[in-house]
């Protein structure tokens, strides 16, 4: 049964890599198709000093590239809804043409799957150190929700740095029942603190700069480079963590959120301004 919604659907899921003005990669996740929809994480929204978007589909080895998509930054942001519109939701969507999406496969939204403990499920998902696309199992462990009263699958299975945005999938029908959120882990949390403290420090100690010496050293530029050094430490310990455990965004919340999107969509057609 893996290896059959593995053939069917792996081209329905790809990577969205971030890159800097240097090239350097600054976020890689997961995103899935679903009609002309990729559904994603809304990281997506958050990131800064971006010059390209990269999106890539795979062959049946999850390695070799079939297609891969480039766009700049304002081309990308161009595509995004208003970030508002999602509510919080954790999600996030943009459309791609006919063209841009030839050859890929649509993911189907599960209406009736259950997600009942000890159902069986399956990921694929980016691999962010690896540069590549992968099929986990996992097994629904539980159903939780969090403070804002969103519903999540609690699922047990290989949880790391890339997974958020990836489709977990029903392992008998290979329906989409729930959008990991790696975000929601207490590790993603942590690491986020981190570098949110890191680079205060760092706009602190470069606001002093310069002002005074020891034995003709600056120990301000030391520390300076010290966060900096923390900072690296930092991003290669989360890139290379993996957790048993991870949660899903219930799929119900896109469906009721796409029935309400074609609803404006079709009352704006009927009342154009």
């Amino acid at each position: 049964m893996y290896r059959k919604i593995w053939k069917e659907y792996h081209r329905g899921v790809c990577s969205i890599n971030f890159y800097g003005k240097t090239n350097s990669k600054i976020l890689g996740i997961t995103g899935f198709r679903t009609g002309n929809m990729i559904i994603t994480d809304d990281q997506i929204y958050n990131q800064k000093d971006v010059s390209e978007i990269k999106i890539r589909f795979y062959e049946d080895d999850g390695a070799k590239v079939f297609k891969e998509l480039l766009f700049s930054y304002d081309e990308y942001t161009k595509m995004l809804p208003a970030k508002s519109e999602f509510d919080g939701l954790g999600f996030a969507f943009f459309s791609l043409d006919d063209e841009q999406l030839e050859g890929t496969i649509p993911l189907e939204l599960c209406q009736n799957c259950s997600s009942h403990i000890g159902n069986e499920a399956l990921t694929i998902s980016y691999q962010y150190d690896q540069n590549n696309i992968a099929l986990n199992s996992a097994l629904i462990s539980s159903n939780v929700k969090n403070e804002r009263g969103l519903s999540y699958i609690e699922f047990d299975g290989t949880i790391r740095t890339g997974i958020s945005g990836s489709p977990l999938m029903d392992l008998e029908s290979g329906k989409v029942v729930g959008i990991v959120a790696n975000k929601e882990l207490q590790f993603v949390k942590s690491y986020r603190e981190i570098l949110r403290n890191i680079d205060a420090n760092l706009k602190a100690l470069e606001a002093v700069e310069g002002k005074w010496f020891v034995d003709d050293v600056d120990p301000i530029q030391v520390l300076i480079v010290n966060q900096f050094q923390l900072k690296h430490l930092a991003r290669e310990f989360f890139t290379n963590f993996a957790l048993k455990a991870g949660y899903a965004l219930d799929v119900n919340h896109l469906r009721e959120y796409q029935e309400s999107y074609s609803e404006i969509d079709l009352d704006q057609e009927k009342n154009p301004d």
